[in-house]
């Protein structure tokens, strides 16, 4: 063994140490970082969010509105509101004026800009032969519904008057 022991500081060396023409392994959990970004030459299609353009109401568009029931949501803490919405409704030429001249808008608008009322007016209309569910809220906004498709639309300007309140102020 003593003999030995003099070669064991080569051993160890020499076991320890990679040969130099081997290339270094990577681990796996290495990343490699390149400043090439891959490029593809398919284009890139970007869906178009739907919007109010598919529902074109213009001044000569045939609008029926059907049978419109008003629903309250009795439940609500504000009577204050539930009262104004007993008091409120609207007929089948205000909602037609209402159709033509109300401008697209979002939910994020309508939760930021609008009151809701808990009061709906509730029911059907044909728009060029076109079928919808129309809920008008107290709060100047309401939505059409084709299908699985829901269009938001706000009232402004002289609409506003048809309804329990228009745009709140920001004092409020």
């Amino acid at each position: 063994m003593r003999k030995l022991l003099p070669f064991i500081p080569v051993i160890l060396v020499i076991g320890c140490s990679a040969p130099s023409n081997q290339p270094a392994e990577i681990s796996r959990d290495s990343v490699i970082v390149s400043d090439t970004i891959p490029t593809t030459t398919a284009p890139v299609i970007i869906p178009k969010l739907p919007n109010d353009s598919l529902v074109l109401i213009s001044d000569t568009s045939e609008i029926i509105v059907g049978v419109l029931v008003k629903e309250y949501y009795e439940k609500t803490p504000h009577t204050k509101s539930l009262a104004q919405c007993r008091s409120w409704n609207l007929d089948s030429s205000q909602v037609v004026t209402i159709l033509r001249n109300a401008a697209p808008t979002d939910g994020m608008t309508i939760h930021d800009v609008y009151n809701t009322y808990p009061c709906d007016l509730k029911g059907s209309v044909a728009i060029d032969g076109k079928k919808y569910k129309i809920s008008i809220n107290g709060g100047s906004h309401f939505v059409l519904i084709h299908s699985d498709t829901a269009y938001l639309f706000r009232c402004t300007g002289e609409l506003e008057k048809l309804f329990i309140e228009g745009v709140v102020s920001m004092e409020e």
